[in-house]
């Protein structure tokens, strides 16, 4: 086997790896939130009821006040970049899908959800606009993985960290038990 579970490079490995994973969901998170996408302020200016200038923003947004209500409050928890080009009758087609996820509070709904919101330019045709709003369990299962890794890779890498610096600070007890010199009771 490559790494032995006892070496001190699993731990190290295994943080790297996890990091590495927790960093794929965080960074797109970040850059969606420095730099969000101006299509996506506009649909969700529609969900929470007020008008915009798109009508097929318009459209959806009134589609989702109908079966939901107005959209109250929004935190963004996700996002999901993804860039596809390919040729067809000798010509170069572009597409760029973008999944923005957002924790929703919706006034005919009594408890949070999951709401996607899908980007997808082609092209330079006008941006597609979909959305689906679910139950919080997906993004748990989404995010539970990850956090639970880094957090068992750190405690593994912190505590072969303490037994490796243990061992070069500790002496065997059975031989230091010999050098003590005798206690001798003090006289009053």
């Amino acid at each position: 086997m490559f790494l032995k579970p006892k070496s001190q490079a699993a731990p190290i490995v295994l943080l790297i790896i996890s990091g590495l994973w927790m960093a794929l969901l965080v960074i797109p998170l970040l850059y969606s939130l420095v730099f969000p996408h101006p299509y996506l302020r506009e649909a969700i200016q529609a969900f929470e009821g007020r008008p915009v200038s798109r009508p097929e923003l318009a459209k959806l947004g009134g589609e989702i006040n109908e079966s939901f209500g107005k959209l109250e409050h929004a935190i963004q928890l996700g996002a999901y970049y993804h860039g596809s080009a390919e040729y067809k009758a000798e010509q170069l087609h572009k597409t760029k899908d973008v999944e923005y996820t957002y924790l929703v509070k919706f006034k005919k709904r009594p408890h949070f959800s999951i709401m996607a919101i899908e980007v997808t330019e082609t092209d330079d045709s006008p941006p597609n606009l979909s959305s689906w709003v679910g139950s919080i369990g997906g993004m748990v299962q989404a995010y539970l993985p990850p956090v639970l890794l880094l957090a068992f890779s750190v405690f593994w890498f912190r505590r072969s960290r303490t037994r490796s610096r243990g061992q070069h600070y500790r002496s065997d007890p059975v031989a230091d038990s010999s050098r003590v010199p005798p206690v001798s009771p003090s006289s009053n």
